[in-house]
């Protein structure tokens, strides 16, 4: 019996991918799924119902999610919660990356954030 690590185990020519999967195979590479490096958005914040920030445009990374955001505001605030409101259109989810909203909703170079203590609609 041959051990299943000896069978999976492949030679790598120059044209193969070096990564493979469990099996031996190579992986296959799918445009566009390649884990971007992390980059700088610039949010600028309006207040509704909420105290007011003293930088209106702040930066952060990329990969930072919008909890993370309600985090910050909330520390910086000092307030207990904190409800955003991505280009007055929509409340993200809390694991919504910045980048990812910053390249669907972003204008004018930055991702317009409108913050308040309580949903405000109409």
């Amino acid at each position: 019996a041959v051990s299943t690590a000896a069978t999976e185990a492949t030679a790598v020519s120059g044209d193969e991918p070096a990564e493979s999967t469990a099996k031996g195979l190579p992986r296959e590479r799918v445009e566009g799924t390649e884990a971007l490096a992390p980059f700088s958005v610039t949010i600028n914040f309006d207040a509704a119902n909420a105290p007011l920030l003293q930088a209106r445009s702040l930066k952060f990374r990329s990969d930072a999610r919008a909890m993370d955001l309600e985090r910050y505001l909330c520390a910086k605030l000092k307030i207990a919660s904190v409800v955003l409101v991505v280009d007055k259109c929509f409340v993200p989810q809390p694991d919504h990356e910045l980048g990812a909203l910053y390249k669907s909703f972003g204008r004018s170079g930055a991702l317009h954030i409108t913050y308040g203590t309580q949903a405000v609609f109409g």
